[in-house]
């Protein structure tokens, strides 16, 4: 139990500042763009997406603040203190991984409600000045100017919404926004963008306790880890997860198979990790 507080305590600290930092760069890259979208309150706005750009990068979040606390626990000489008390390095990272996969577990559940009112209000806000048509009850709008085409048999009516009707576009632009929906909406829809969403989600709990194994195991050898590694394995992961989503939506891949395969790799990838520990730990036994 003590062993547990003391690795969970130590990956919380660092996380949490790499999730300060990370906040920091998002909020003033969001407040940035939309000062050329918004009147006024980009600022405001920024902080409504916030939360739900963090939950979305709380893996790699996840991945570098493990990363970092291992690379100081090393320095210090922690972990090989653990290791020499017994506490090897795959019963340490399963640990690492839990608490990974807890954290994950939490932003899943604050996607079930607060960060999706948020980003809901964030779009009422002034979210859509910059998007372009939207299909909402049979009409095609758009929310720069208001305008609205509306099919009438072989014509149509071109005209603007009045100020009432202006409450529709936020709606619409979720329904195109799987990101802004909450657990439940996605479970209750059919479309593809939102099962997709929602896998996504449920794949990247996964993801977050198999890249805090990852970080947390040695490689071959007991050697440290480079954090040219860190970043490529964090980077191949997103690239692989928006090559994969891209790939459903465009019809190519079936849900499941292309949510669940970046999570999937990764477990290959830590029980290969896995295997060559504790054949290092044996070999080392025997000399």
């Amino acid at each position: 139990m003590r062993t547990l507080r003391f690795i969970a305590t130590t990956v919380i600290g660092w996380l949490l500042l790499v999730i300060m930092g990370a906040a920091l760069f998002v909020w003033l890259a969001t407040t940035v763009e939309r000062l050329g979208q918004v009147d006024s309150g980009a600022a405001w706005i920024g902080l409504l997406q916030l939360p739900g750009i963090l939950v979305r990068l709380l893996p790699i979040c996840i991945l570098l603040g493990v990363a970092l606390a291992v690379a100081r626990m090393d320095f210090k000489g922690e972990r090989i203190a653990l290791w020499m008390l017994g506490h090897g390095a795959v019963r340490t990272g399963a640990v690492a991984g839990l608490l990974g996969l807890l954290l994950g577990l939490g932003g899943l559940a604050l996607q079930s409600g607060p960060i999706a009112q948020l980003e809901r209000q964030s779009i009422a806000e002034g979210g859509t000045s910059a998007e372009g048509w939207v299909w909402a009850e049979g009409r095609a709008l758009r929310a720069q100017d208001g305008r609205v085409v509306e099919p009438r048999g072989s014509s149509a009516r071109i005209g603007s919404l009045t100020r009432t009707e202006r409450g529709v576009l936020p709606h619409a632009w979720v329904s195109l926004h799987p990101s802004s929906s909450s657990n439940a909406e996605l479970i209750a829809s059919s479309n593809r963008p939102q099962r997709l969403e929602l896998h996504a989600r449920l794949s990247r709990v996964l993801a977050c306790g198999l890249l805090a194994f990852w970080a947390w195991t040695p490689l071959r050898g007991g050697r440290r880890r480079g954090g040219g590694t860190v970043v490529a394995l964090g980077l191949g992961w997103s690239l692989s997860e928006l090559i994969a989503q891209g790939l459903v939506l465009s019809g190519s891949l079936p849900v499941v198979l292309g949510a669940w395969t970046p999570s999937a790799a990764l477990a290959v990838i830590c029980t290969l990790r896995v295997l060559r520990t504790q054949g290092g730990t044996q070999s080392r036994s025997q000399t």
